[in-house]
């Protein structure tokens, strides 16, 4: 993907799209395409394929299917959760394998993050999951406002667009979300920063 500006609408650097001798399908769980929009896993086809993984048929199993487009061909599994933008480039939003389970139901939470950062009053937002002493799994939004918006209101944004197992239970806002050295979100230190709770 070609940068010239970054537009502050993105959740985050687009992918682009497929390089040379590579195809690109997101599919759904029964491997059928999704639309515009939609959040799917990233399938890769091509001759940029591997054969596989060094030692671990398990694995390569797993992860190399056939591919139900093109027969006698197979398709790599990655495990990202990307969707493609109105403009055919794709736009990446987390990992199969950060998803957690809300309710029963399995929750991306990039997605969730991606849909507060559309609301004009969030700067930035990361979305973490809490156990209480239940055992029972809700959601805590973790904000950096542009300006002032109460966590109602970022509530109710959400419920317009997500379901109401993946709007955050509770929000808290910062100045900052806290930064490693290596430039990212620190999550140990999120419940220890000066923050309002909401």
């Amino acid at each position: 993907f070609p940068i010239t500006k970054v537009d502050p609408k993105w959740t985050s650097i687009p992918y682009g799209k497929p390089i040379r001798n590579a195809r690109y399908h997101i599919l759904d769980a029964k491997l059928e395409p999704v639309p515009v929009g939609t959040l799917g896993e990233l399938h890769i086809g091509g001759l940029c394929l591997a054969n596989g993984y060094w030692q671990r048929p398990d694995l390569t199993a797993e992860r190399f299917i056939n591919d139900p487009f093109r027969p006698g061909e197979r398709l790599y599994k990655t495990g990202d959760l990307p969707r493609y933008m109105p403009d055919g480039n794709i736009e990446f939003l987390g990992r199969i394998d950060l998803q957690v389970k809300i309710r029963g139901f399995r929750v991306e939470l990039g997605e969730v993050e991606a849909a507060l950062t559309q609301h004009p009053s969030v700067r930035d937002a990361i979305v973490k999951p809490f156990r209480d002493e239940s055992g029972n799994i809700s959601l805590t939004g973790f904000v950096v406002r542009k300006a002032l918006v109460e966590g109602i209101a970022l509530a109710n944004h959400l419920r317009v667009s997500l379901p109401d197992h993946m709007v955050p239970a509770n929000f808290v806002f910062l100045d900052a979300l806290p930064i490693t050295p290596n430039g990212k979100v620190d999550s140990c230190l999120l419940y220890t920063s000066d923050a309002a709770d909401e």
